[in-house]
């Protein structure tokens, strides 16, 4: 059972396996220094480092374990003192390999609540193709990509992911069927550069997240239904039929905005900022929530409303109903693209 008061969270359980929460003295440690942190200590320190425009997040636990900020984290058992982050072991984390830093945060919230609760990773460079990830994690020694990918060196995190969230530059999936020059090459090196990140992914046990992009507003129609193709096409490529079957997860967030449009025309533009161009507070718990059952399985209904907005009941409600149904449509039209794409293979 869990109890909640203003300063602190307490779990009890009969399990003996638990590990006790240990409060050490607070932000006493230097990045970089050794740490006296281990299972179930705290306060360990968390950013998001930021170098030019690349963005990576940090955590200062020992080894593989992670700092886990929402209360009394997996395994352990005890008092969490409000805003300490406590070291944990994490077998199902999330990497997103991004262009943009947003959804992180709401989602890690998100699955603070999940069955199985997990931190999230993220790289995320603005307006970079995976073609782009894949030369940096295989050429590029001291790359986070090359870091987070590889088992060379016996770094730190290395094959710890679960999944994997991988999202290409939003153009790409409409190149497919643009008959401009290069679009047609672009989409190749797209599809080829995909199929190399997720063998890396597997290797290391983890399975490929599929970010499902967007048409531009002005355009919304007339793209949607390329890029929803794209992506069947991405998930066709990276399935495996024999020995081990394998297929990755496709994360609708197109579809899911597509939905929010059908249901709500009049508030279309409310996923965007004023720029039309980055995702709003709103767009971002709505994406979160989609990336949240598709990564666990689990529906997103029902869970807590955003931490950063002022949103209504109604409208939670909304979205989470909104996100749930892009998850299922998604699922459910998988088999029947499958034997098309293989069809026309024949």
């Amino acid at each position: 059972t869990t109890t909640t008061t203003n300063s602190t969270t307490t779990t009890t359980s009969t399990t003996t396996s638990l590990v006790a929460l240990t409060n050490n003295a607070r932000r006493r440690r230097r990045w970089g220094a050794e740490s006296d942190l281990a299972v179930c200590h705290g306060d360990c320190d968390w950013k998001l480092e930021q170098t030019g425009a690349v963005y990576v997040t940090r955590d200062n636990c020992p080894d593989e374990l992670k700092c886990f900020r929402w209360g009394v984290p997996p395994g352990c058992s005890g008092t969490a003192y409000t805003g300490w982050g406590y070291c944990y072991a994490d077998a199902h984390t999330v990497l997103m390999i991004v262009s943009k830093k947003r959804s992180r945060t709401d989602l890690e919230i998100l699955l603070s609540h999940a069955t199985t609760p997990r931190s999230v990773d993220m790289i995320a460079v603005s307006k970079q193709s995976l073609a782009y990830h894949l030369d940096l994690a295989l050429n590029d020694e001291d790359s986070e990509q090359r870091t987070a990918l590889t088992a060379s060196n016996g770094r730190r995190r290395v094959g710890s992911y679960k999944h994997v969230v991988i999202q290409e530059y939003i153009r790409t999936p409409v190149y497919r069927s643009d008959r401009r020059r290069n679009a047609g090459k672009l989409w190749e090196e797209s599809l080829e550069a995909t199929v190399k990140l997720d063998a890396m992914i597997r290797e290391l046990g983890g399975r490929t997240v599929l970010f499902q992009t967007w048409a531009k507003i002005d355009a919304w129609d007339a793209e949607m239904p390329s890029i929803k193709e794209s992506y069947r096409r991405y998930q066709h490529a990276l399935t495996r039929r024999r020995r081990v079957t394998y297929s990755p997860l496709i994360a609708p967030v197109g579809h899911a905005y597509d939905l929010w449009k059908q249901e709500r025309p009049d508030q279309f533009l409310d996923l965007w900022e004023s720029d039309k161009s980055s995702e709003s507070e709103l767009a971002r718990y709505y994406t979160a929530l989609v990336f949240y059952e598709t990564i666990t399985g689990d529906t997103c209904v029902g869970l807590p409303g955003p931490t950063d907005m002022r949103l209504s009941d109604e409208n939670t409600r909304l979205l989470q109903e909104l996100a749930h149904k892009a998850v299922l449509d998604t699922l459910a039209e998988e088999e029947q693209w499958e034997l098309k794409l293989l069809e026309e293979e024949r």
